[in-house]
């Protein structure tokens, strides 16, 4: 049975230097996981069965472990929201003055449209 402390195939590795390699938060997580998984299992097999207050330690310690990464994964997701409303509140504001341009010259276009014929159009076009 290959040892997850040193079995490290399949782990994502981009190699910098020889002495030095960046692995993903992703790849860490699983190995982690394996080598948590591993020693529960020996553990398992070496007594044969885990004491009641063994399976409690182990069960608080995965909880934890589950309520960490959620809070990361909302992390993340709470920092996309706040990205995507800058981004929707740069887009209003464009949009916005291009509008408000379009109006300003039909207003424009109303006010000349009253100073040549003398006589103020009502709200329907016409004098």
């Amino acid at each position: 049975m290959p040892d997850p402390a040193t079995d490290h195939t399949g782990i994502a590795q981009e190699v910098v230097s020889a002495d030095v390699a960046i692995v993903s938060a992703e790849a860490i997580d699983g190995a982690a996981d394996r080598l948590v998984a591993a020693r529960v299992l020996t553990t398992i097999a070496r007594d044969r069965r885990m004491s009641l207050t063994g399976k409690m330690a182990a069960l608080t310690e995965r909880a934890q472990d589950f309520h960490k990464k959620t809070e990361t994964v909302l992390d993340g997701i709470a920092a996309k929201i706040g990205v995507a409303e800058r981004k929707r509140d740069a887009a209003a504001e464009k949009h916005h003055s291009y509008y408000d341009a379009i109006i300003k010259g039909v207003d424009e276009s109303v006010a000349v449209i009253e100073r040549l014929s003398n006589v103020p159009l009502g709200e329907d076009g016409e004098g």
